[in-house]
């Protein structure tokens, strides 16, 4: 029991003050939002500071990876999208191959080669190695004026370094030094690289920074290549003069 007058008046300010602040909470529900917020609340979100948007909560989680991936995926559409001729020009080319080795023209061997020639082109699209550098088909008409002209340089070379081998007598002078390469792609730069390897005498050691490394046997071949005249011709094939 209550010991003095004065404990039993602190006991009922107390309860007193519990129920008003238990009614004023009862008579601010209508007036707010249901959830014992008074109106005028901050927002934040679109919903009020603090509350948890139901379709937000609901939604998957969509992290920086999720952007990435989306964008990755837009990239392979539109680089399939672009590999598309590559990939027709790789089927005609294999196609004819077939048709060369094959010698018969029945419609059976047709079938089969157009089955293999649809299997090829759709592992090579699987592994993505047809596009504009494993099959360059937009050199175009420019591939068939250098090519020749390298075959005939590949002929000089040829018997000029015959011409060293079958006579000891004539000097050789090996040379290793840098040639300039004015290639703006790497179909073009590889093209020039390539080039100077198959042309007997020469070899390409080292690609660099607007320049190739090449080991001559000799000095004569060594000026030649540096006179730039199959530099210019490769950039010409490359079509970016």
């Amino acid at each position: 029991g209550l010991t003095s007058r004065s404990d039993w008046e602190m006991t009922s300010a107390a309860r007193g003050a519990a129920r008003l602040v238990h009614e004023s909470g009862e008579r601010a529900l209508p007036s707010g939002d249901g959830m014992g917020r008074a109106p005028g609340a901050a927002r934040s979100g679109g919903g009020l500071a603090g509350e948890i948007n139901p379709r937000r909560a609901l939604s998957p989680a969509r992290g920086p990876g999720h952007s990435g991936a989306a964008r990755r995926r837009r990239g392979h559409r539109q680089q399939r999208g672009s590999d598309v001729p590559y990939l027709l020009s790789t089927a005609a080319v294999l196609f004819g191959f077939w048709l060369l080795l094959s010698g018969f023209y029945t419609p059976f061997m047709l079938g089969v080669g157009v089955l293999s020639v649809v299997a090829v082109v759709a592992f090579v699209c699987r592994v993505e190695v047809v596009d504009h550098e494993g099959h360059p088909v937009h050199l175009g008409w420019r591939a068939f004026v250098f090519f020749p002209w390298l075959m005939w340089q590949i002929l000089k070379a040829g018997w000029q370094v015959s011409r060293i081998i079958l006579t000891p007598s004539l000097p050789i002078s090996p040379t290793l030094a840098p040639t300039r390469a004015s290639q703006k792609t790497t179909v073009g730069m590889a093209a020039f690289a390539n080039s100077i390897t198959l042309t007997p005498g020469t070899i390409s050691v080292e690609t660099g920074d607007k320049e190739i490394l090449v080991h001559a046997l000799t000095e004569e071949a060594m000026a030649e290549l540096q006179g730039g005249e199959m530099n210019r011709r490769v950039v010409r094939m490359e079509g970016t003069t």
